[in-house]
């Protein structure tokens, strides 16, 4: 019973704090960017392939400046973006509440990673699949 107590408090606590949980349910390796309603950085996490990460929003470590919020301004609803190794966007997830748990494939986007072009031997980028 206390057990059970200690992870609802828990989950509350990571609730409160605003906690999002990320999940990369795609074959590629993604970063997770998190930003706030108008599209202040909060977090970067890199997730591999079925990774699973916590990010508990700590106001602290951001350069999110401490405004004189009242009880008509939040940070929240967030913005998940899914970026590629290679840069480009794997998907977007947006008014990502507080709580919420974010998989890759649940958000709008192309759901795909461009490959990294082979090289040769020697270092140097193969003409077919260089980029023109």
């Amino acid at each position: 019973m206390r057990l059970l107590t200690t992870l609802i408090l828990l989950a509350l606590q990571v609730c409160a704090y605003g906690g999002v949980t990320l999940i990369n349910d795609s074959p590629f390796v993604l970063t997770a960017l998190i930003q706030t309603y108008d599209g202040t950085f909060l977090a970067q996490k890199v997730l591999q392939p079925g990774e699973q990460k916590n990010q508990v929003t700590n106001l602290k470590s951001t350069e999110l400046k401490k405004p004189n919020y009242g009880y008509d301004t939040s940070i929240t609803p967030y913005t998940v973006i899914w970026k590629c190794s290679n840069g480009g966007y794997y998907s977007v997830c947006s008014s990502v509440s507080p709580g919420a748990l974010v998989k890759a494939n649940s958000c709008p986007g192309p759901y795909y990673c461009k490959p990294k072009p082979k090289k040769d031997k020697k270092g140097k980028c193969c003409p077919s699949t260089c980029e023109k």
